[in-house]
């Protein structure tokens, strides 16, 4: 899938996962999969701190599924687990958005980054 890297925090921050150095406010995005995110355990630090954002966009072919599964468990709003008792960077179809949702380790996020 493709993602993009967005320095959310204040000044420089190197980013371990694209292993580049990223401005104020600047991002890059390039290719990778859940499980080079969920590899990248700095990543996690980084996004929970609100430091990195995330933003994805699935491309055909792409899998996000959970446990090897096709495609990720569809949820609504009120029926799906607490981001914070998945890992970082599961992805669920939320039925209310009509959209993925992925974990950050603490709250659901939409595809674009935006708190859901």
């Amino acid at each position: 899938m493709l993602v993009r890297f967005t320095n959310s925090g204040t000044g420089a921050r190197y980013v371990s996962a694209i292993q580049k150095s990223l401005d104020e406010g600047g991002y890059v995005e390039t290719r990778r999969t859940v499980a080079q995110l969920d590899a990248e355990h700095q990543l996690k630090v980084d996004v929970l701190a609100g430091d990195i954002t995330l933003a994805f966009t699935l491309e055909a072919g792409d899998s996000v599924g959970l446990g090897g599964a096709p495609s990720p468990k569809s949820y609504t709003n009120a029926t799906r687990p607490a981001a914070n008792t998945v890992p970082t960077f599961t992805f669920i179809w939320n039925t209310n958005d009509n959209a993925y949702n992925y974990s950050d380790g603490a709250t659901w996020r939409d595809a674009t980054g935006a708190l859901t």
